[in-house]
């Protein structure tokens, strides 16, 4: 993968977290990553923010698609972002999708490639 792809998936990722959080109480971000025993690597994008409701999961990957709330910093959403991030990791074979979040957590997507 080049730097510029993952640099775009992390800003991507980043950026939705930090607006999620806006008007939370607690604003906490978690980036963690982890192999498993298929040589996979799995990284998961973990926020504190507002969270997303489970049937819209699969929506906000398409292109246009944005639940996001306009921001001063960062801008009002095109729907584009997660598409980017959908596209790039499955150039590579990856899946990337919303699982439920660990306990203390809201939102938790996590990206799946493969390390061969």
């Amino acid at each position: 993968m080049y730097k510029s792809e993952l640099f775009s998936i992390f800003l991507n990722l980043i950026t939705n977290s930090v607006k999620a959080l806006k008007k939370s109480p607690e604003r906490r971000i978690r980036v963690a990553a982890f192999e498993t025993d298929e040589d996979r690597l799995i990284i998961q994008f973990m926020d504190s923010g507002k969270g997303l409701e489970k049937e819209l999961w699969d929506e906000v990957f398409e292109a246009f698609v944005t639940y996001s709330e306009p921001d001063n910093r960062f801008g009002t959403g095109t729907g584009l972002g997660l598409k980017l991030v959908k596209d790039i990791i499955e150039s590579y074979n990856g899946v990337v999708h919303f699982v439920d979040a660990p306990e203390d957590w809201k939102t938790c997507i996590e990206i799946e490639l493969s390390q061969v």
